[in-house]
């Protein structure tokens, strides 16, 4: 079916804002113990970060699947949130770090408290591999940018505490431009001193609503902007009137494999509004 394209209305404005909003939960997460290469806690409850009372380090590994924001938008904002559910004493700075290389989280699961590791399973995370025990980092503890994506200061009250730095911001836009790329990030505690030891609630804890967390806002990519160029005008009129009257798929705006007065109808309402 093929309609004449009689749309007057022609925007020369900059896109509207029409920001959403999601909740994305763990999609993987592990701990490294730097006391071992052979241990980890990939189905553990608990991920760990910092500096234990006898000098061993802990760091966490966080992974988020961003598929449910879809491709093309412009991300805003991004908040990590993660539930404490032990500390010993004091306020330690915990902080954000990308992640520079793939790791796994496999069938490991700590005893007790978790404090320690448990033997690693095919394809763990540990302080030595990214996958045990086949695939190492490039220098023990894991491969991560130098500088923090965000920090914050973590005391001992148990519940739920939010990272929101910009940098977390640029993470997840860099990741959705190129999802190869998303690797996650690595939590650092304070590593200077003894008892910084922070223990978070994983993805595999019996509350899922506890797990790690990011909330993303974000901008939807615009239906009609079909040139991507950021404005709704003239440019994208022309683009889809060439795709439809050719019955190309450039033209089916709404994915059900057909070009049809379906698509004209739905490029028609969101040009004249803009977006």
């Amino acid at each position: 079916m093929k309609r004449s394209l009689g749309i007057v209305a022609l925007s020369l404005a900059p896109l509207g804002a029409r920001a959403d909003q999601v909740t994305i939960f763990a999609a993987a997460d592990n701990t490294m113990y730097s006391e071992s290469v052979s241990e980890s806690n990939g189905a553990g409850a608990w991920i760990f970060a910092g500096r234990t009372n006898t000098g061993d380090l802990r760091r966490a590994l966080i992974r988020f699947d961003l598929s449910a924001i879809p491709a093309g938008a412009t991300i805003n904002d991004v908040k990590l949130q993660m539930r404490l559910s032990k500390a010993r004493t004091g306020t330690d700075t915990v902080k954000i770090h990308r992640a520079n290389a793939s790791w796994g989280e496999g069938t490991s699961d700590a005893t007790a408290n978790e404090g320690k590791g448990a033997p690693a399973a095919a394809g763990d995370a540990t302080w030595g591999f990214r996958f045990f025990n086949t695939t190492s980092w490039s220098v023990l503890g894991g491969d991560f940018n130098a500088a923090a994506s965000a920090s914050e200061a973590i005391g001992t009250s148990i519940g739920v505490y939010t990272w929101d730095d910009p940098g977390l911001t640029s993470d997840v836009a860099a990741w959705m431009q190129s999802p190869p790329s998303n690797f996650g990030w690595v939590v650092i505690g304070d590593e200077s001193i003894n008892q910084t030891s922070r223990r978070f609630d994983s993805r595999n804890g019996t509350v899922p609503a506890d797990a790690p967390h990011i909330i993303v806002n974000y901008t939807p990519p615009c239906d009609a902007d079909l040139n991507h160029d950021g404005f709704v005008n003239g440019d994208d009129y022309d683009l889809f009137a060439s795709f439809f009257e050719n019955g190309e798929s450039g033209a089916d705006l709404n994915h059900d494999g057909f070009v049809n007065g379906d698509d004209y109808d739905f490029f028609a309402s969101h040009f004249e509004e803009g977006c």
